[in-house]
C-alpha cells in the first residue's frame, strides 16, 4: 500500500516564516472556521498530545526514551486521529539517567519550545495557553493508569506544575482553557477550566 503521509521536517513548524506553510493550521481554520489564535491553540493540542503521550508512557514505564528535538523528528499531519504523527530520523534513545531533565531538554526545550514561539509570533496566541496543554498530556495518560505520583513528580520536573489540577477521582483540571469552547460544535472537554467556573458560579448562584 503506499504511503500517502507527507512527513514534513519538524524544524519548519518551530518556524515563523514556515510554520503556516505545513499546514498546521489548516484544518481548524477551514473545518471549524476558527480564528488564527484558536486555530493555533487547537492544532497546538494535537501536536503535543501527539508527540508528549508515547513519551510519558515509556518514561513511567521505565522503557527508552527517544530523542525529539527538531533536527531528529519529521512529521506528518492527518485529517484524522492521529491528528500528527511522529518519526525519528536516529532511534537512539537517550542515555540512561537524569531521565527528567533529559526529557525536559529534548522534549520541551529543543521541540516544543521552538514551535510554540513560531506560533505565538505569528498568531498572538497566549504561551501559557499552550503550555496548558503540554501539561494535560503529560498528566492524561498516567491518572488514567492510576498513576498520580509518577504525574506529579514529572509535571514538577519539567515546569508545568502549575499549568494543571491533579484530581484523585478524575481527569487533570487545566487553569488556562485550549480554546476548544469558542468553536461551535466541538463541545467542552472534561479538562475545561471555563467549565468548572461555570458550574461553581450556577451552584451558588
Amino acid at each position: 500500500m503506499t504511503d500517502v503521509r507527507r512527513w514534513q521536517p519538524a524544524v519548519l513548524f518551530a518556524d515563523a516564516a514556515t510554520v503556516v506553510g505545513t499546514g498546521l493550521l489548516d484544518r481548524p481554520m477551514r473545518d471549524w472556521g476558527a480564528a488564527p489564535h484558536t486555530a493555533a491553540a487547537l492544532a497546538w493540542k494535537a501536536y503535543s498530545w501527539w508527540l508528549v503521550n508515547p513519551v510519558v508512557l515509556a518514561y513511567a514505564a521505565g522503557r527508552p526514551l527517544p530523542r525529539l528535538e527538531l533536527p531528529n523528528v519529521e512529521v506528518a499531519l492527518r485529517p484524522e486521529r492521529p491528528y500528527a504523527e511522529f518519526r525519528l530520523l536516529d532511534p537512539t534513545p537517550l542515555p540512561r539517567g537524569a531521565a527528567i531533565r533529559r526529557v525536559r531538554d529534548t522534549l520541551l526545550d529543543r521541540h516544543l519550545g521552538p514551535v510554540a514561539d513560531a506560533l505565538v509570533t505569528v498568531t498572538r496566541i497566549g504561551r501559557r495557553t499552550l503550555w496548558g496543554s503540554v501539561a494535560e498530556a503529560v498528566a492524561y495518560p498516567l491518572l488514567h493508569d492510576g498513576d498520580a505520583r509518577t504525574a506529579e513528580d514529572l509535571l514538577e520536573g519539567l515546569g508545568l506544575a502549575d499549568l494543571v489540577t491533579l484530581a484523585d477521582d478524575g481527569p487533570a483540571i487545566r487553569r488556562t482553557c485550549c480554546q476548544a469552547i469558542a468553536v461551535p460544535g466541538l463541545g467542552v472537554c472534561a479538562s475545561c477550566p471555563v467549565q468548572g467556573r461555570l458550574l461553581a458560579a450556577a451552584a451558588t448562584g
